[in-house]
């Protein structure tokens, strides 16, 4: 099992569906398309991160950074292959790793993704990579801006 497979498994609550996350958390999406999410507060859900304790949380980040690179590959992989299973899968995995840390871009981002391979529709599949690329250093920083508190 991967890291984050390690880091998926490392926290389960009854908040781990990007779907109960709070309305005012969430990115808007409109027309498949991501709005990007500017603020460092709007980026994690500190809500979530504040019901671990700060130990767990620093060694969940680490691990998080650790694997979120090959999990990104394996998703550019699928992206370039145009193959809507891997994406849906490779997306699906990269969700439940970013709803552990609250990190509401990139399950949101990573949620578009995997509806889109599942419903077979492509069309802004490498927009959505870009912008999920993007979103990766933003969300980290995020992150250690939220343990050094």
């Amino acid at each position: 099992m991967s890291i984050l497979g390690k880091v998926v498994g490392f926290f389960k609550s009854e908040s781990n569906n990007i779907n109960d996350v709070p309305n005012e958390n969430k990115v808007s999406v409109h027309s498949d398309v991501i709005e990007s999410v500017k603020s460092s507060a709007e980026m994690i859900d500190e809500e979530r991160l504040d019901q671990l304790d700060k130990m767990l949380v620093s060694e969940m980040i680490e691990l998080f950074k650790e694997d979120i690179s090959s999990a990104l590959q394996t998703l550019e992989v699928a992206v370039n292959a145009k193959d809507p299973y891997a994406i849906k899968e490779a997306a699906h995995y990269i969700k439940g790793g970013a709803l552990n840390l609250g990190a509401i871009e990139l399950a949101e981002i990573s949620k578009v993704m995997q509806d889109c391979g599942d419903e077979n529709n492509l069309e802004k599949i490498d927009s959505l990579l870009s912008q999920f690329k993007a979103s990766i250093d933003g969300t980290i920083d995020a992150l250690h801006n939220y343990m050094d508190k």
